[in-house]
């Protein structure tokens, strides 16, 4: 082990704000940003945009990334990481997990929000995944 903590991205992709956040592996966070869910290419263009940014206190672990959806989590799938069949204008067929895949050379972790914030919840308590949202 090298001392030098794990970095990694957390975004919670909602359908109407994102927020993103850079953090280390206690759990702290380092850096967080919230702006408003438009088109999908501006969206994830912002969100690969803070989280190059966050790289500056060092290069990211993982990314994970809860979603609105409906969304395809089943990682044997080839579809895996989109959002399907969304009443949210313009968002069926988004690659969330892919795009990022492409920009960042870690894993990508993808879930559902529901499932995401349940986590979150039993990790550090209810409190915390408040706090995030």
């Amino acid at each position: 082990m090298s001392g030098i903590p794990r970095i990694f991205g957390a975004v919670e992709a909602g359908g109407t704000k994102f927020v993103v956040a850079v953090g280390d592996e206690r759990g702290e966070i380092l850096a967080q940003e919230r702006f408003p869910t438009t088109d999908p290419g501006s969206t994830l263009a912002a969100t690969c945009a803070f989280l190059r940014r966050g790289r500056t206190v060092g290069s990211l672990a993982a990314i994970g990334v809860g979603s609105f959806g409906p969304v395809e989590f089943g990682k044997s799938s080839a579809r895996y990481g989109f959002i399907t069949n969304t009443p949210k204008p313009g968002w069926s067929g988004t690659d969330i997990a892919g795009t990022l895949a492409r920009e960042f050379a870690c894993p990508i972790g993808f879930d559902t929000d529901v499932n995401a914030a349940a986590l979150a919840e039993h990790r550090w308590g209810a409190a915390r995944d408040i706090a995030l949202v």
